[in-house]
This record gives structure tokens, C-alpha cells and sequence, in this order.
């Protein structure tokens, strides 16, 4: 599936994404691309590698997983968990940058929850088993762009023709108004 991902110029006057060594920071901007529509993706070395890296024979797998455990480490907007043995990524403020106008669901499994019903820090792991901390990303900004925010679309009716919800709070026009006021 075709994704567009926005990329802000911003990224490379960014201090702690200029930190970082040039393969990590491709590595970084090919997660971004990786990215299903919800900021998740899969975590393996060997898919990270296969799918940034396919044709750089200089680079393991074990390569791969250390840059991105550093990434893990060094932005906080990006989160490595663990569901079922399995490890995957999730970007925490993927909505706040990227709005893709005909979002998928994704078919990675979100973060665990904490059982106390806390948020889920305390589910988000690397392989030590250390939590991560939260917050906003490389530097201020983290360099993804800025959407026009998050937004649900309802699948199209069998016309073809979207409908709105009638929880929506877009306004009405004067017709429909008219009509849902009853």
C-alpha cells in the first residue's frame, strides 16, 4: 500500500537528530516511512534491515538492532514494546504530525496497558526490559511535518458517496442543519 509521510525541513537543523550518526539517522527517517497509519511498525532487526538497508551487505542485523535501540533511547517520542514475544514501534505523537486522508487500521497490535490502569509506560520495554520514557521526540519537533490533524473518515456507502456521522463537530450546512435539528 502507497503511504505519503511528511517530512518537515526542520529535521536537519535539529540538534539531537544531527547527533546522530548518519546510517541511524536514515534508519530514523525509514521508520517514518515504515509506519503503518496509526505510528506503528515492525521492531525486528531483520525487517528493519531488509526493508531501509536491502542492498548495504556491511550492515547485520545486529547492526540494525543497536542503531535502533539508540533511537529508542535518545527520542522519547519513539517507543519499542513487546506484544506476544514480538517487538514493534510505535511513534506517541504519530497523529500530531502526520494526517493521512484515508487511514487504515492498523493491523499491529497497539501497546500493552498496565493492569492498574496506569498509562503505558510501564508496558514499553526494550530487550534489558528497562521502561522508556515519554515525551515529544528528537529536539522540539522531532522533524515529521505538521498534518491538519486527526481525523476518523467513515467508510464510503455502497454509492461511493462519504456520509457524516452525526456525532461529527464539523458544522452543518443550512440544509442538513435544518434537517438534524428537526
Amino acid at each position: 500500500m502507497a503511504r505519503k509521510r511528511f517530512l518537515t525541513p526542520d529535521i536537519w537543523s535539529d540538534a539531537a537528530f544531527r547527533k546522530l550518526p548518519r546510517n541511524e539517522r536514515l534508519l530514523f527517517i525509514g521508520m517514518i516511512t515504515l509506519a503503518d497509519d496509526e505510528g506503528r511498525l515492525q521492531a525486528s532487526p531483520a525487517y528493519l534491515r531488509g526493508s531501509i538497508f536491502p542492498d548495504d551487505r556491511d550492515l547485520t542485523d545486529d547492526d540494525v538492532k543497536q542503531m535502533r535501540d539508540r533511537i529508542v533511547r535518545r527520542n522519547r517520542n519513539v517507543r519499542l514494546y513487546k506484544v506476544a514475544r514480538i517487538h514493534y514501534i510505535l511513534f506517541k505523537n504519530w497523529s500530531r504530525y502526520q494526517a493521512p486522508s484515508h487511514p487504515t487500521p492498523s493491523r499491529i497490535p497497539p501497546p500493552p496497558v498496565s493492569v492498574r490502569g496506569q498509562d503505558s509506560r510501564e508496558a514499553l520495554v526494550n530487550d534489558s526490559g528497562n521502561p522508556h520514557d515519554l515525551g515529544m521526540g528528537v529536539g522540539g519537533g522531532m522533524g515529521l511535518g505538521k498534518g491538519s490533524g486527526s481525523i476518523t473518515p467513515l467508510s464510503p456507502p455502497k454509492g461511493g458517496r462519504r456520509r457524516r456521522r452525526r456525532d461529527d463537530t464539523a458544522p452543518l450546512s443550512g440544509k442538513f442543519r435544518d434537517k438534524v435539528q428537526h
